[in-house]
């Protein structure tokens, strides 16, 4: 018989029920090599499949649990932190500063603007038909200088629209608000070469139109 042919009937004697031994027995006593018997038998015998244990299933379970966990807790630290960011910007929270909201109190506002320290209010300038109502915002420090914010958010009849939603944004020395004690267009030649805006320019213009060529 051929190597093929004694595999196939080392299937067929195990088919039929008998045992490796057995047919390793016949096949001795018919003169084959023990080393041909083996390889046949071995080529003969089902390979074993090892199944996938109770332990191994638990594993990939554990595994998939891990991961879910894992990207789940960096997806709500990334929107936590998104939270902490917008609540420090709306807020005016930042570096143990708050934001101090003086309302009507110019004295207040005042105190903020000599300390640069985060604040709003509102000012009243004039009487009558000649008031207008200022909104400001100091903003804080950038590096020597502090930042402001002006806004003028009603006027009186002789002002009116000319000047009603005019602003400006300024980097104003910290010197010079001592030395002024406020930010208004009425000092419009101290704080132009630091402020930028529609009243600035507006403050300009005035001034240039009153004063004698």
């Amino acid at each position: 018989m051929t190597e093929k042919e004694i595999v196939n009937y080392v299937k067929e004697q195990l088919a039929a029920g008998h045992s490796p031994d057995e047919v390793r027995k016949a096949l001795d006593e018919t003169g084959w090599k023990s080393i041909e018997v083996e390889a046949a038998i071995s080529k003969a015998l089902p390979k074993k499949v090892r199944p996938q244990t109770a332990e191994t299933t638990k594993d990939v379970k554990n595994t998939k649990t891990k991961r879910i966990f894992f990207i789940s807790g960096i997806v709500l630290g990334v929107i936590l932190l998104i939270v902490l960011v917008t609540f420090v910007a709306k807020s005016g929270v930042w570096k143990g500063v708050e934001l101090q909201e003086c309302g009507n109190d110019e004295a207040c506002l005042k105190s903020a603007l000599m300390s640069c320290s985060p604040a709003t209010g509102l000012t009243s300038r004039g009487e009558g038909d000649s008031m207008a109502v200022s909104y400001t915002e100091v903003k804080g420090m950038k590096g020597e200088n502090c930042k402001v914010f002006v806004r003028i958010e009603d006027a009186g009849s002789v002002l009116g629209i000319t000047v009603k939603g005019r602003s400006m944004d300024c980097d104003i020395p910290t010197s010079l608000l001592k030395e002024t004690g406020t930010i208004s267009v009425s000092n419009v030649d101290k704080i132009k070469d630091y402020c930028e805006g529609t009243l600035v320019e507006f403050a300009e213009q005035v001034v240039n139109t009153v004063q004698p060529q």
